[in-house]
């Protein structure tokens, strides 16, 4: 396994490992690059959809346009469309592990979308 991760990350990643330990998430993570680039575009699309809601917000609030409120809001909708299953998958998987800090983090994601 040791070797492997020699392979992918070179001295810098078993650094990392020896110090954070092999086992835990972020070892999952660096052992699966496909995860580190899904998180990193989730991370990525969620930026964006939130800098183009505060763009389209000032333009509507700054400069008297005809556009709706309805056209305004459509990021922050698309942003919970994406974000809300993924609190959903996090509180069951967290069920089934019996992990509560998980439970409780799905939560968390699942009341911030819906309050905001």
């Amino acid at each position: 396994e040791k070797r492997k991760l020699y392979d992918t990350f070179g001295r810098s990643g078993m650094a990392q490992m020896e110090q954070y330990g092999v086992g835990g998430a972020a070892a999952q993570m660096m052992e699966h690059p496909f995860a580190i680039r899904a998180l990193a575009f989730v991370a990525w699309f969620a930026l964006s959809l939130l800098l183009t809601f505060v763009s389209l917000y000032v333009v509507k609030v700054d400069a008297p346009k005809s556009w709706s409120w309805t056209a305004v809001f459509t990021p922050i909708w698309i942003f919970s469309v994406f974000i809300i299953p993924i609190g959903a998958f996090i509180v069951m998987s967290g069920a089934k592990t019996r992990r509560f800090d998980q439970l409780f983090t799905g939560i968390g994601v699942i009341l911030f979308v819906v309050v905001c």
